[in-house]
């Protein structure tokens, strides 16, 4: 799809959650394409150096006093992204009321305070997780649902309640469900932080830089070609741009309709439309990496399951997007990123 910066007319847009991974990368190609991100992020931590141009709210996403402010200062913000919330399958079945909290109930008062004020055009990630596991081909957004973790139930209550805020009439949405996003800007100008980053290839990153450690897979008797678990990883810089693409295209996406989706609001697929196994991630990343990291098989975590991969076919066709960037790519760029934080820090 072709960007025209010119068209833009400095549209703000807000991003719940923009001082991380993801809302800071897609904040970076906002701004890249003419637009001006308004950030809104709880974090206690320092922003991300290279993102000081982008205008910056520290509060909670769901505090009216906090979202009040923004909006009398920035009353042409026509889209949220809301970003925001928690994300470690592990730590959610441990803290189940602390996910609930965030990534639902908060959930459900931004989006009361949007309706509210009149700015209904919701950009919402959620995630892949909610899906059953089906390791032998791709999801799509109408097969069956099967939540195993706090986190996933989550994620699908708010788009629960989302929806039927769309048939209602009181919001329209935008529902991503992520895969596995990965990687860096390929400009380097944002990417994970050590506290930002639950997934395989942080937990590698780290491990290759230690002496002696051994990288545990959990489980090598699921349902995939060599038993361990499977997975879609897309980068980070291909979901930013599906991103762009719905902003863009935002109109036409809520009224596309099937008998799969309620009015107003509509589910897309974003991953590679590729299952990559824990082992072949494992093999890709110390050919990548030039590490010689050891393996072994431990048992399933709890809240651990079979995986699936993404059929990204909808999101094809009515976001004209499609992924560029490979696996290798996304690990490269992940660990020219975790080296350029090392010596920043």
């Amino acid at each position: 799809m072709n960007h025209n910066i010119e068209n833009q007319n400095s549209q703000k847009i807000l991003v719940t959650g923009g001082a991380g991974y993801i809302g800071s990368t897609i904040s970076t190609i906002l701004s890249d394409f003419g637009y001006i991100p308004i950030i809104l992020d709880s974090s206690t931590s320092d922003y991300i150096s290279s993102n000081n141009d982008h205008i910056f709210f520290r509060g909670d996403f769901s505090d009216e006093d906090n979202l009040q402010t923004i909006f009398d200062l920035h009353p042409e913000i026509s889209v949220v992204i809301h970003c925001a919330g928690l994300t470690s399958v592990p730590e959610s079945i441990q803290n189940p009321i602390s996910y609930y909290t965030e990534n639902t109930t908060k959930s459900m008062k931004l989006f009361r305070f949007l309706s509210k004020i009149g700015c209904k055009k919701v950009i919402y990630s959620s995630s892949g997780s909610i899906y059953q596991s089906v390791t032998n081909h791709p999801v799509k957004e109408t097969d069956n649902i099967e939540v195993k973790s706090p986190y996933a139930t989550s994620k699908f209550l708010t788009e629960t309640l989302l929806k039927d805020l769309c048939n209602f009439g009181a919001m329209k949405a935008i529902i991503f469900r992520y895969f596995n996003p990965i990687g860096s800007d390929p400009k380097y100008r944002t990417g994970a932080r050590s506290n930002q980053q639950n997934s395989i290839l942080g937990k590698l990153i780290e491990i290759s830089n230690q002496k002696n450690t051994i990288f545990e897979i959990n489980g090598n008797s699921w349902e995939t070609v060599d038993g361990t678990a499977i997975r879609d990883y897309i980068h980070i810089w291909d979901l930013a741009l599906a991103h762009l693409n719905a902003i863009e295209k935002f109109d036409s996406l809520v009224d596309y309709s099937d008998l799969c989706n309620p009015q107003n609001c509509l589910t897309i697929n974003l991953g590679s439309g590729v299952g990559t196994t824990v082992q072949e991630f494992f093999d890709e990343f110390k050919e990548i990496s030039g590490t010689k990291i050891g393996h072994t098989i431990v048992e399933p975590r709890p809240g651990d399951v079979a995986g699936a991969y993404a059929n990204i076919e909808r999101a094809k066709k009515v976001l004209s997007w499609s992924p560029s960037f490979s696996l290798a790519s996304a690990i490269s760029d992940a660990i020219i990123w975790s080296e350029k934080i090392k010596t920043s820090d």
